[in-house]
């Protein structure tokens, strides 16, 4: 990833965060074929965004009625199951929507502003996001991409994670931390 990577990420997150703030109704997303619950699903397809896709990570108690918080994860190789799969927990335990990118990797800023922008844009039309509480986190390069958020005003909450600590299977608290303390 390019040296000025955060800043030309914050406003991507800034500008879709506050677009889908004002746009989205919190009462229902738009409908969709339902997803399961409580399972990690390997690979959503972007509507309308041919060849973007995500891992997504829905919690058993998921139900369109209100609005969640969402954690947006990033991999430098674009393997998006590998960090929602070590959110599952904290998540299910929590009432978290997770989504893992598998597009956004270490490479050209065009192909990485493409992928948050298609993954904000289909999460926000998929279910109701709560707007005060979307986070990111990432892995190496993908830390990078996350931290792009810290730029934005008081939208969202970013929180790095250590890649080896998560790759050791650690159960460090300061590994598992970003979903207990950011609520």
């Amino acid at each position: 990833m390019q040296t000025g990577t955060a800043p030309a990420v914050a406003m991507v997150w800034v500008s879709l965060l506050s677009e889908g703030a004002a746009a989205q109704d919190t009462s229902a997303a738009a409908p969709q074929p339902a997803l399961p619950r409580g399972a990690l699903i390997e690979r959503v397809a972007c509507a309308g965004v041919a060849g973007q896709t995500y891992a997504l990570y829905l919690p058993s108690s998921y139900t369109p009625d209100r609005s969640w918080p969402i954690l947006f994860a990033f991999d430098p190789g674009g393997q998006g199951a590998r960090p929602v799969r070590l959110a599952i927990e904290p998540a299910e335990r929590f009432g978290w929507i997770v989504a893992g990118s598998n597009n956004s990797r270490n490479g050209p800023m065009s192909e990485i502003q493409a992928a948050v922008k298609a993954l904000v844009e289909d999460t926000a039309a998929r279910f109701p996001i709560d707007p005060r509480r979307v986070y990111a986190t990432g892995f190496s390069g993908g830390a990078r991409v996350a931290a792009g958020v810290l730029r934005a005003p008081r939208t969202a909450s970013v929180s790095t994670s250590s890649a080896a600590a998560a790759a050791s299977g650690s159960r460090n608290r300061s590994s598992r931390r970003c979903l207990r303390c950011s609520m």
